[in-house]
């Protein structure tokens, strides 16, 4: 079987898989942050991107790995399967769950002059 592409998204951010067979053989996730794509906010927060443009920017990169990894486009679709994956790590049961607090910022460090 010929290698795929499968993306996925949620309200905390996207998922993108090369699939050879059935085993993923690389793997991009990203977060819903603008200014950093690691960073996974909660869904309420402001700076929060929506889940409409977190699938058109998993589409995107999808289209940008199958360049780099010379796959056909025709292979890339929309797998709801990571969709639903996606969603059951942000809430794996009925039980509400904190947020983890974001990471203070440090102070200014003294030896750069800041």
């Amino acid at each position: 079987m010929a290698k795929r592409i499968a993306y996925g998204a949620s309200r905390t951010g996207y998922n993108v898989r090369i699939i050879d067979g059935n085993e993923i053989v690389k793997e991009y996730i990203a977060g819903n942050c603008r200014q950093c794509s690691q960073t996974h906010l909660h869904p309420d927060d402001s700076e929060a991107v929506q889940r409409d443009q977190l699938l058109k920017w998993a589409e995107q990169t999808a289209k940008e790995m199958a360049q780099d990894n010379g796959i056909n486009e025709d292979t890339i679709y929309h797998d709801t399967d990571i969709d639903r994956e996606l969603e059951e790590e942000l809430a794996p049961d009925d039980e509400p769950r904190p947020w983890p607090e974001p990471f203070p910022l440090e102070e200014p460090n003294e030896q750069f002059g800041l």
